[in-house]
């Protein structure tokens, strides 16, 4: 083999060294500049997505808080309506529940006038009658006939004590 014999060693190095030359100046003029300038942008644009990330993450948090504040603040309103609204319900109900119980009140007067009208009329209607049976049955009991102006006095007495 060529490789092995020795009197080609001198030659076979200086090659070696003129392409190991050779492509180290290819590399190091080309390649490698190409290949650390896509590392460059590939690191500028990680630091940039990183900064992207961070600015929307505290944008996300800022409007996590916003909407946050603006759920406490509906749920306040909310709770006052609802407090304005039973206290108008309330104060509804009691007006018309008062308003009931005065005309309940104004009908029960009413009808407890009737009532004691109706209970006088009926009483001067049947005082002439009752004045009658108690003069017979005093007349039955004693033999003897009362007065009549006396016991109009009497049952007239006795309708003025039950009233």
């Amino acid at each position: 083999m060529p490789q092995l014999d020795p009197t080609w060693f001198v030659s076979q190095l200086f090659w070696l060294l003129v392409s190991l030359c050779v492509l180290y100046v290819a590399l190091s003029r080309f390649v490698l500049p190409q290949l650390m300038g896509v590392m460059e942008k590939r690191r500028a644009a990680r630091v940039q997505d990183l900064a992207l990330a961070e600015s929307l993450k505290a944008q996300a948090e800022n409007t996590r808080e916003t909407y946050e504040q603006a759920l406490l603040t509906a749920r306040q309103r909310a709770q006052g309506l609802f407090t304005d609204v039973e206290t108008a319900g309330k104060q509804a109900t009691e007006t018309a529940l008062a308003s009931l119980n005065r005309t309940q009140h104004e009908k029960l007067a009413q009808a407890e006038q009737r009532i004691t009208r109706t209970k006088d009329e009926l009483l001067s209607a049947l005082t002439p009658a009752v004045s009658d049976l108690a003069s017979l049955a005093v007349e039955k009991l004693v033999g003897k006939r009362p007065d009549d102006k006396q016991v109009k006095a009497v049952v007239q007495q006795i309708i003025t004590d039950e009233r």
